[in-house]
């Protein structure tokens, strides 16, 4: 009953600490370019994303909340042990010391009970104080780009920025384009204006263009998929700064006109510029918007617009029929055009990422468990006692057998029966084939362990590779987006520090993952009944182990970073080698890592085996990130085959 309070304690802190990740995960962190697009300054995080991307980034905004909360809980924990057992050694004999204080399972009041509300309580009060609300900051950062908040919508518009509208309305221009056209008739060719009223021009044709899909009454004609009435206020408030943008053109047309009309002065130079000045910042404020609200309404509605062009023409063909060639290549409408711009969009760094982690995964598992097959055959070659017991074993089987086989026929001979009497897997004097079977039942019984074995040693791995790189591509994306990134450095002036800064927090994350796998290997291995004793021996015998963890998240991170920002600068050959140049690092580290802590302490190699067990390690160590190397590496480079031939 003790242990259910306790973890009823455990799941109320984590409980509390979910509510205050759902109140912090709604709000924006302040650090996107909403000036740019001002009319999303007020829009709640959940409208701008799917329902799937809110879930995808709240598990992993609480995701972080929960490992903070078992890191600072389990450390506390962790810390009591080694403080005790590093006191005892001082001692001779029974003490009257214990690692943990009793307590009373019956009184509620307890310290061990308190424990994890208490430190619920601390996490939420210490993230919320100013000079640390910049880490709260940054992780709810991470999870809102990890849920495409607001990174979807600004690809989006990233996308709808490099479309020509004016093209799309040469033959049959918009209200505003008409209306500016008529306004400014009388200056067009006026020196020093052109190129103004040009980019008005070019600002007006493309809220027309895409205005038709914001607006209120047809919206739910391009955007059908999904009830968006809680974004009914942004596509009024857009609506409204159209009529204002409207109201200005018709006062400019007022102006450029009423000088000839009621004998008036003319504006001069200087009026003219102003009242296209202002009308310039509008317009290019009313673009930004309009593509904003076209791109928050294109992510809702599962980044799609209806198009009735397209319903009406892809007619299925009938059973049994093919389809018409012609249909298959018809010119696209202007929306669809749209559309395929933006669905064109490819980022090359997190696909590549995604297929380079699950091949070094499979592939990794796959050697990692065939250098154990090979170590087991060298054991064998060498040592013939490795299988004694199963020597053992089948040799009283095959004398059992040889006996109840006598036994059956001197019973056969007396009841004049003919039965069947089954043979020993060997003969008693066939020693070959007694050596085979045993060998091969040895093979048997090792491999659910090499399997075991494998699937925890590439779960070490992978995960240190998955974080490593998954934090520094993040952060790289960051400066590129906020344009403090240069990927055209050379070689000759390496950017040693500037790499060096963005891997720190790889180095750090990668030995909290491996004694994070290590210590969830420990538990699977007894069952979840952790002792003390077994806590302890674990972070002190590997403690060193562990915290070298930072030198190989430092190398992954220095990899990745390099190969991305060198893939479009060099061919395929020299992108590989760097993979490997970065490779063999790493395998040099590991195995100075493995000699560092473990070195003296591995046993001697079989004889017939070509290196060392250290060696052998040092191999499945390296396994997985080779192979993720390397994948990253071609898939960057096939990517960028790609990107040339869709230019």
């Amino acid at each position: 009953m003790n242990d259910l309070i306790y973890a009823g304690a455990i799941a109320a802190g984590a409980v509390t600490l979910l509510i205050e990740a759902f109140r912090n995960f709604n709000s924006q962190t302040g650090d996107h370019p909403f000036s740019l697009h001002p009319i999303l300054k007020e829009v709640e995080v959940r409208n701008l994303c799917t329902t799937g991307e809110i879930i995808a980034g709240f598990t992993f905004y609480a995701g972080l909340y929960l490992i903070v909360y078992a890191v600072v809980l389990g450390s506390a924990e962790v810390y009591d042990l080694l403080l005790s057992a590093s006191k005892a050694r001082s001692e001779i004999g029974a003490t009257d010391n214990v690692l943990l204080p009793a307590s009373d399972p019956s009184v509620l009041s307890a310290t061990s009970y308190g424990k994890p509300i208490f430190v619920s309580a601390l996490l939420i009060s210490f993230l919320s104080i100013g000079a640390v609300k910049p880490i709260e900051a940054t992780m709810r950062s991470l999870a809102h780009r990890m849920a495409g908040i607001p990174r979807g919508v600004y690809r989006v518009i990233e996308s709808l920025r490099s479309v020509d509208y004016e093209e799309f309305l040469r033959d049959q221009p918009g209200l505003l384009v008409t209306s500016f056209r008529d306004a400014t008739e009388s200056i067009k060719n006026s020196i020093g204006l052109g190129r103004k009223i040009a980019e008005i021009e070019s600002s007006l044709a493309t809220i027309d263009y895409l205005s038709v899909a914001t607006n209120a009454n047809n919206r739910m004609l391009y955007f059908p998929l999904y009830q968006m009435s809680e974004l009914e206020a942004l596509s009024n408030k857009l609506d409204g700064q159209l009529t204002a943008l409207h109201d200005l053109i018709a006062a400019l047309q007022k102006k450029l006109q009423s000088g000839s009309e009621d004998g008036a002065a003319k504006p001069d130079i200087h009026e003219i510029w102003d009242a296209l000045s202002n009308l310039q910042r509008e317009a290019a404020i009313a673009r930004s918007n309009t593509m904003a609200v076209f791109a928050v309404l294109f992510v809702r509605n599962n980044r799609s617009v209806f198009s009735q062009s397209g319903l009406l023409r892809r007619r299925p063909p009938k059973l049994g029929q093919k389809s018409q060639r012609k249909e298959e290549t018809r010119p696209l409408s202007p929306m669809e055009k749209t559309i395929k711009r933006i669905q064109e969009k490819y980022n090359a760094e997190q696909n590549s990422f995604a297929i380079s982690m699950m091949v070094g995964l499979v592939l990794g598992a796959i050697a990692t468990f065939l250098i154990y097959n090979q170590w087991r055959d060298w054991k064998v070659q060498s040592d013939p006692g490795v299988y004694s017991e199963q020597t053992r074993v089948l040799e009283n089987e095959i004398a059992n057998q040889v006996r109840a086989n006598n036994n059956a026929s001197a019973n056969n001979d007396k009841l004049n029966t003919k039965d069947t009497i089954a043979q020993p897997v060997c003969s008693p004097a066939d020693a070959d084939c007694k050596t085979k079977e045993a060998i091969h039942r040895y093979n048997l019984s090792q491999r659910p362990i090499f399997i075991e074995t494998t699937a925890w040693d590439t779960l070490h791995s992978g995960l240190l590779v998955l974080l490593s790189v998954f934090f520094v591509l993040v952060a790289r994306e960051v400066r590129i987006e906020q344009q403090s990134w240069r990927t055209d450095w050379k070689f000759y002036q390496f950017p040693f520090l500037t790499l060096l800064g963005m891997s720190l927090l790889s180095g750090l994350i990668a030995v909290f993952a491996s004694a994070a796998v290590n210590f969830a290997k420990l538990a699977w291995a007894v069952n979840f009944h952790l002792t003390q004793t077994q806590i302890i021996f674990l972070f002190e015998q590997s403690g060193e182990f562990f915290a070298l963890h930072f030198g190989a998240g430092l190398i992954l991170s220095f990899a990745a970073l390099v190969i991305m920002d060198k893939h479009r600068h060099l061919s395929v050959f020299w992108t590989v080698l760097i993979s490997i140049i970065f490779s063999a690092v790493y395998a040099g580290y590991m195995w100075l890592a493995i000699f560092l802590t473990y070195g003296s302490a591995l046993p001697s190699a079989p004889k017939a085996a070509l290196f060392s067990q250290q060696t052998r390690d040092t191999f499945i160590f390296c396994f997985v990130p080779f192979l993720f190397l390397l994948t990253f590496a071609v898939m960057l480079e096939i990517t960028e085959a790609g990107d040339d031939d869709a230019k």
